[in-house]
């Protein structure tokens, strides 16, 4: 089947993407890995009208609601590929498929690359943090770890005690 829109990736925003497009009766295709970048917290902020629930939750209701649409289809995979294809694309999946379309969305995300620090991956999303909008109120006055980007145009991922500051690790307190 030929869709109107491909949108690769299936987490908060390529699911907005693709509802707007199925409301405007469009033929939509979302192809997902179900690797999120918020799979590890165990709650979402700042997200109007879903402040404090479980990112994976949230996910469950966008997909259930997008797949209301006749127009939508979800499929699981891993786009491996895409390539211009005539007046389209073509998106080839990590099973082997192909799915062509007039227009193409990419909302991949961000990947965290974590350093090679003993524990760090463990506490992930917990404890140590990556964003201080996203967790800030609810570390504040508590020991956290904050990790960022380096400020000095260095590899990201370091971690840092200052808000990207200093690149040491330490224990401090994060204000929100």
């Amino acid at each position: 089947m030929q869709y109107d829109l491909i949108v690769v990736g299936g987490s908060f925003a390529g699911l907005s993407a693709a509802i707007q497009a199925a409301r405007a009766r469009r033929n939509v295709l979302v192809i997902d890995a179900g690797q999120p970048r918020n799979r590890f917290a165990e709650h979402s902020h700042g997200f109007l009208g879903q402040d404090g629930r479980a990112p994976g939750a949230i996910l469950d209701d966008a997909r259930r609601q997008l797949l209301a649409y006749p127009t939508a289809k979800l499929v699981n995979g891993l786009a491996d590929e895409a390539a211009a294809a005539g007046a389209g694309f073509e998106i080839t999946t990590d099973r082997g498929e192909t799915f062509g379309a007039a227009r193409l969305v990419l909302a991949t995300g961000v990947r965290d690359i974590l350093p090679d620090v003993p524990g760090l991956a463990e506490h992930w999303g917990k404890s140590v943090l990556h964003c201080p909008y996203c967790h800030g109120f609810e570390v504040a006055w508590r020991a956290a770890w904050r990790a960022g980007n380096r400020t000095d145009g260095g590899a990201s991922g370091a971690i840092d005690r200052r808000l990207g500051r200093r690149h040491a690790v330490r224990k401090r307190r994060v204000r929100a």
